[in-house]
């Protein structure tokens, strides 16, 4: 067992895809340093889109975008993304009410290719101490946007997305048994390790390393719905 906490916390609104839910694109939306918090990024988008038809078939390549070129891709070859990432926004209530670019200082932007198609990016927008937020589209024509917050969006205590966590923990130490697959967190370390590699080379990377891992979501995956 690994992983974040943020997949286990309550979703403002409750939001869990249909397994086998057939997916054209999605996005995640999450601030602070880009490893650390670019893994939970990750996770929590991950989390949502190993639910989709066919089940996870693994990532054929990375590219880490940064500054103002995440701007120029969202106006180009990008553009897919752009309404999927203000709907997650909206989700926020701790973001400040303005455009993105207007937010961010130092936006850094991971693309995102499946192995089966599915397109995601995740953005993270500094320094912003908002929340993780997600948002996709199902395939079909005039498909809807559906997005969800992790967390509350108004903390009452110190970190309480870490209750569902510990929960996990507990279970694990008592069944033997995790309650979210562990090929979850493999992949998106991964991803993370070779987003920093494509970093360094300025350009995508092919990610034939990430390829091969397959795995399906259990059909009623635990997050915390209180």
């Amino acid at each position: 067992m690994a992983g974040s906490s943020i997949p286990v916390t309550i979703r403002n609104p409750l939001l869990e895809l249909p397994l086998e839910v057939q997916l054209e694109s999605a996005v995640g939306l999450g601030y602070g340093p880009h490893d650390a918090y670019g893994f939970h990024l990750l996770e929590s988008m991950q989390c949502m889109i190993e639910r989709r038809a066919g089940g996870e078939t693994g990532i054929a390549s990375v590219e880490w975008i940064a500054g103002d070129q995440v701007w120029n891709w969202l106006k180009g070859e990008g553009a897919w993304a752009r309404p999927l990432l203000d709907e997650a926004a909206k989700r926020n209530p701790q973001r400040p009410q303005v455009p993105l670019e207007q937010e961010a200082k130092d936006p850094v932007l991971f693309l995102l290719q499946y192995a089966d198609g599915l397109r995601a990016a995740a953005l993270i927008v500094g320094p912003s101490g908002a929340q993780w937020s997600f948002a996709c589209r199902r395939k079909g024509a005039g498909a809807a946007i559906e997005s969800t917050l992790f967390g509350l969006s108004a903390q009452t205590r110190t970190l309480p997305h870490f209750d569902g966590l510990v929960h996990c923990m507990e279970e694990m130490f008592v069944t033997g048994k995790p309650l979210y697959p562990v090929e979850r967190t493999l992949l998106t370390t991964g991803a993370l390790a070779l987003l920093f590699q494509s970093k360094k080379a300025g350009r995508r990377l092919e990610t034939p390393e990430l390829g091969g891992i397959r795995y399906r979501a259990a059909k009623n995956t635990y997050f915390q719905r209180a």
